[in-house]
C-alpha cells in the first residue's frame, strides 16, 4: 500500500538549531474543550431531550412538534400577543410549581392594558416600564422642581428620588399604582463663548406595577434588576448567533433556534461548574470558547483506553481538571 504521508521537511534553523517538520503527531485535535461540552451534555441530557422531542420521520407533513420556538414579527407587540405570551408562560410555569409568586418584568412595550387586566384576574404580579406622557409629567411636576432646586444648591452632579400615586389611563380597566424615578443631573451643552458650559436636566423614568412597598426597592431592586437577564439574552444572540436565521423556510428557522438554545444550556452550565471567585465564573462565552475549549489535543486510542494529551503550557489546566472532574456524574 502506498504511503500518503509526506516526507519531513527543513525549515531555517532556530538559534542554530535544526528545525525539521513531519507528520509523525499522532490524531490531534484543536478542539479539546468538547471534553467539558460533552461532561456538561451528559449532566444535563439536552441532547437527548432534544431527539426525543423532535422525531424525524424525512416527511415535514408527518413531523410533529409539541415545543417549537415562537418566530414573530420584528415589530413593537400589540397588547392581544403580549397577553397571550404571558397568559401561556404562566400557565406553563404553574404546571410544575403550582404555588410560585410569578412577576412579570418587562419594558414599556408590554406595560398593555390586556395584559395587565390578565395578570390582575389571575393572580400574577407585574412591573412594566411605562411610557411618559404629559398626564404623567403632571402628577411629578412639583417633587420634580422640589429635586431642580436641592441638586442646584448641591455640589452633587446627580440627584435621585422616588416617588409614586395612583393612576389610571383612558385604556385601562382600572386604577393602577405607578412609580417615578425622578433625576436631576448636570448635562455637556457647549455654547461658541464657553465650550465647557454645563446646564441642569431632569430626566423622569415611569414603571406601572401590581406591587407594593417602597417605591426606591421596588424601581431600583425589581425593575432595574434585569441587567442579567439582558446579558443572557445577548450571550445567546451574540455570541451564539442566535438572530442567524437566514433559512428560507421558517421550520428550519426553529430548528436552528433550538439547537443555538441547546448549545447555550451546555455553555451555561460550563460556566457554572468554574468556581466563584475565578476570573472565569462570569466570563462571556467568546471567552469561556478561546481559553477553555479552543485547546489543541492529541488523541491516542489503545485496545482498551483512549488517552488524550492536553499542551504541558495550557495556562488553565487546573481549572480544566476541576470542570470535568465536577461535572462528571462520579464527581472529583
Amino acid at each position: 500500500m502506498t504511503d500518503l504521508t509526506p516526507l519531513p521537511f527543513d525549515l531555517p534553523a532556530v538559534q542554530r538549531k535544526k528545525f525539521t517538520v513531519d507528520f509523525d503527531g499522532g490524531n490531534q485535535s484543536s478542539d479539546a474543550g468538547l471534553l467539558l461540552l460533552r461532561a456538561a451534555e451528559q449532566r444535563i441530557g439536552i441532547v437527548a431531550r432534544l431527539a426525543a422531542t423532535l422525531p424525524d420521520r424525512r416527511d415535514l407533513t408527518r413531523i410533529r412538534h409539541r415545543l417549537a420556538t415562537i418566530l414573530r414579527p420584528a415589530k413593537t407587540p400589540g397588547g392581544r400577543e403580549v397577553c397571550t405570551v404571558i397568559k401561556h408562560v404562566t400557565k406553563r410555569l404553574r404546571r410544575t410549581w403550582r404555588q410560585a409568586n410569578i412577576v412579570w418584568r418587562g419594558d414599556s412595550h408590554y406595560a398593555r392594558a390586556e395584559a395587565m387586566a390578565w395578570c390582575d384576574d389571575n393572580g400574577a404580579g407585574y412591573i412594566f416600564g411605562l411610557a411618559g406622557n404629559a398626564a404623567l409629567d403632571r402628577e411629578v411636576a412639583e417633587i420634580s422642581d422640589h429635586l431642580r432646586f436641592w441638586h442646584a444648591w448641591s455640589v452633587q452632579s446627580k440627584m435621585r428620588c422616588y416617588t409614586s400615586f395612583e393612576h389610571r389611563a383612558g385604556s385601562w380597566s382600572r386604577t393602577r399604582r405607578v412609580i417615578a424615578r425622578i433625576e436631576a443631573s448636570m448635562q455637556p451643552a457647549p455654547t461658541p463663548e464657553n465650550a465647557q458650559a454645563m446646564r441642569q436636566e431632569i430626566d423622569v423614568r415611569y414603571v406601572v406595577t401590581s406591587l407594593e412597598g417602597d417605591a426606591e426597592r421596588l424601581y431600583e431592586g425589581v425593575y432595574c434588576q434585569r441587567g442579567q437577564a439582558e446579558n443572557l439574552i445577548k450571550l445567546h444572540k451574540a455570541q451564539l448567533a442566535s438572530d442567524r436565521t437566514s433559512c428560507h423556510s421558517a421550520i428550519a428557522n426553529q430548528i436552528r433556534q433550538m439547537l443555538t438554545t441547546a448549545a447555550f444550556w451546555l455553555m451555561h452550565t460550563v460556566r457554572a461548574a468554574i468556581p466563584e471567585g475565578h476570573a472565569l465564573a462570569r466570563a462571556e462565552f467568546h471567552t469561556i470558547r478561546l481559553k477553555l475549549l479552543k485547546i489543541a489535543v492529541r488523541v491516542i486510542e489503545h485496545a482498551t483506553r483512549i488517552r488524550a494529551n492536553l499542551p504541558t503550557s495550557m495556562t488553565e489546566k487546573v481549572l480544566f481538571r476541576a470542570i470535568a472532574l465536577g461535572l462528571s456524574p462520579s464527581g472529583p
